[in-house]
């Protein structure tokens, strides 16, 4: 593990990972939540967080301190709700159901908040050659890749 690491500018890792969650990082998961969706055990919908910003982001930043400083989430950061959503065909199979677990907004803010911090990260992390689920590259360039060495190769 300590190779993989050797290539990571500490300082970076430190600083994009570590320090507090800002107003502005905050804001801008909150911006970007999808609207018109379930909400979470708490019942609270991503519009009432987008209508009423500006008056929650200081308390909601509070919560993420706290709960970062003390190493736990609250409970309202670690449940959801799971539901049975019907898929097609006969809803008498178990198979024509699927599970969804709905979580509360307040933990969507800060997980999109993270994910985009291990997003900016990531490209330090991840080697070139990755191009799976890496922004900007595609698996496409490294089965082309393969194709054109099984190709060049030749007959075995």
């Amino acid at each position: 593990m300590d190779t993989f690491l050797d290539g990571l500018d500490r300082r970076l890792e430190g600083q994009s990972m570590e320090g507090e969650l800002s107003a502005e990082e905050l804001t801008r998961a909150v911006r970007s939540l999808n609207i018109h969706k379930a909400p979470g055990p708490d019942g609270i919908p991503a519009e009432f967080y987008q209508a009423f910003w500006d008056l929650l982001k200081d308390d909601v930043a509070d919560v993420f301190r706290a709960a970062f400083g003390e190493g736990r989430l609250g409970d309202s950061l670690r449940q959801s709700l799971v539901a049975l959503v019907p898929k097609k065909g006969d809803l008498k199979d178990l198979w024509n159901w699927r599970l969804i677990n709905l979580l509360s907004v307040d933990y969507k803010i800060m997980a999109k908040s993270l994910m985009r911090r291990f997003q900016d990260l990531l490209p330090a992390v991840i080697g070139r050659k990755q191009t799976c689920s890496v922004p900007g590259r595609s698996i496409n360039d490294n089965l082309l890749l393969v194709r054109d060495i099984i190709i060049h190769s030749g007959p075995l």
